[in-house]
This record gives C-alpha cells, sequence and structure tokens, in this order.
C-alpha cells in the first residue's frame, strides 16, 4: 500500500517538470556563460514544489546575473549536443521569463 502511495506522488511530483534536463552538463560550458543545467533546475523545481522563497534565493541571489538564462544568445550549439533533445533556447526564454516574475 505505501509502496503505491509513494509511487503516486512521485508520479504527481514528476507531472510538473517543466523539461527533462537530467542536469548532464553535455552541453557546457556555453560560449556566453549561461548556466543551463541550474537554470532548469531552479525552474523545475519551482514548478515541482512551488517554494517561492527558496527559487527567488536561488535565482537572484545564488545565481551570478551572468549565467542567467537572458544570457542567452540562441546560438543553438547546446541542442545539438543535448540527450534529451530539450529545447533549450526556448525554454530558457520561458525559465527567465517565468523566474523574473518572483522578483
Amino acid at each position: 500500500m505505501w509502496t503505491q502511495i509513494f509511487r503516486q506522488a512521485a508520479e504527481n511530483i514528476k507531472k510538473r517538470t517543466n523539461n527533462g534536463c537530467t542536469e548532464c552538463s553535455y552541453r557546457m560550458p556555453c560560449p556566453f556563460g549561461v548556466n543551463i543545467p541550474k537554470n532548469f533546475r531552479i525552474w523545475n523545481d519551482f514548478s515541482m514544489y512551488g517554494n517561492k522563497e527558496k527559487t527567488k534565493q536561488a535565482f537572484f541571489q545564488d545565481m551570478d546575473p551572468s549565467s542567467r538564462g537572458n544570457q542567452c544568445q540562441k546560438c543553438g550549439k547546446c541542442e545539438l549536443v543535448c540527450p534529451q533533445s530539450i529545447s533549450i533556447r526556448k525554454d530558457l526564454e520561458a525559465a527567465f521569463k517565468e523566474l523574473s516574475t518572483l522578483k
């Protein structure tokens, strides 16, 4: 019984993720300094858990502004090597837009 409850809870949380980034870092370093895995981790964590204060801390205080998603120049090099075939450029833009509203 508990196994099923835990499995269902995990599935419900997973459904809230914005993308399937596994933080493999294959697409790092970004030539423009964007920390792709960190941007996606913060965005996904906020989507899954909704902790606004923790997200604000991670995005606005712990993360260097030069590594945020708005620094992406859309060169596409990251998408060529992403094993999850994530639309990184589009997702970085969406992540930055959403996270910026928390300020």
